[in-house]
Formats: C-alpha cells, sequence, structure tokens
C-alpha cells in the first residue's frame, strides 16, 4: 500500500495497491474505496507492506477513520534492520551544488538502487524532473515496496532474524 498526499495538510489524494511484484493499481480516494479499504483492512490476517508504512497508516487513521490494528511489513525499517550500519546518502542542494547534511535513509529508490538482482529503473528521478503521472509514480512506489519486502524476508529467514523482525520490531513502530 501506497499513499500520495497533497503535502499540505496531508490529505491523502491517490491510493496504490501492488497487485502483484509487477504491476500496481491507484485509485483516487472516494467514500466507496474508503469502505472496501476499511473492510479489507479489517481482517485479522492481512499483513500490509510498504514503504514507511507507519505514515499510511496514521493517514488513513485521521482522514478515514480506518484504525488498522494488523501485521505490517516496513521497507524502510526493514532496510535499516538488515543494514543497521547503512546511514544513507546525503542529499545534493540543488541550488548550491553542495551536499546539504540531510540523509535520504527513507527513501525508497535509494534502498531499491542497493538491491541486487533488482532490475533498477529511477523512477522517482523520472517523476520529479517534471512531475509526471502521480498515478504511475504511486503504482511504482507499491510495486518496489512489495517486491523489497519480498527480498527482506528472504534474508530475515535465512539469517535467523524474521521472528525477531516481524514479532518484535513491527508491532513497536509508531504510527
Amino acid at each position: 500500500l501506497d499513499l500520495e498526499t497533497d503535502g499540505i495538510g496531508g490529505r491523502p489524494t491517490v491510493v496504490g495497491l501492488a497487485i502483484d511484484r509487477e504491476h500496481g493499481a491507484t485509485f483516487s480516494p472516494n467514500a466507496e474505496l474508503v469502505e472496501i479499504l476499511r473492510k479489507a483492512l479489517g481482517e485479522k490476517d492481512r499483513v500490509l507492506v510498504g514503504q514507511n508504512i507507519g505514515y499510511d497508516i496514521g493517514v488513513m487513521r485521521d482522514w478515514w477513520k480506518i484504525d488498522y490494528q494488523g501485521a505490517r511489513w516496513d521497507t524502510m525499517h526493514g532496510a535499516h534492520f538488515q543494514r543497521p550500519d547503512f546511514s544513507g546518502l546525503k542529499e545534493t542542494d540543488k541550488e548550491e551544488g553542495e551536499k546539504s547534511g540531510k540523509r535520504r535513509s527513507k527513501d525508497l529508490a535509494l534502498i531499491a538502487s542497493r538491491m541486487s538482482g533488482f532490475q533498477y529503473d529511477n523512477w522517482k528521478a523520472f517523476y520529479r524532473e517534471d512531475r509526471k503521472d502521480i498515478h504511475l509514480y504511486c503504482a511504482k512506489d507499491c510495486v518496489w515496496a512489495a517486491a523489497i519486502a519480498d527480498v527482506q524476508r528472504a534474508d530475515f529467514i535465512a539469517t535467523g532474524r524474521l521472528r525477531l523482525f516481524e514479532h518484535m520490531l513491527m508491532p513497536l513502530l509508531p504510527v
């Protein structure tokens, strides 16, 4: 799941869902969609996957009164859990051409670019260039988050850390 917001008051403007690991779908929020989300997210065995998913859960709670209590998989926190030594790259100030000191450690594109075995396309840079279709951007965010979660899950299984991530770290995630 991914939500795009208006950036001012945090009002959701696009809802994105990964259909599978190659296809995403997006919707403009309306009352019918909110009811569908409320019902789907009320299922106890559902796991909500996303990049910085705590933010999206909070937006749904604040704007649509959807109180999601199920399991979640946050790829941003998964990336930090995988590589605690990785603090991210410093952003470049476009006007000054200097490093700003701000870290992009939660950036989905940065995390995706680190994943071996992925055919990475920098959709975020493409979108930022001329503010292309926000629906395509959101759909790609969903697909990449789902694919990254699969890789993280396999890594956590292989290293014996899956239970720690799913049952200890994720429940503590603030919303």
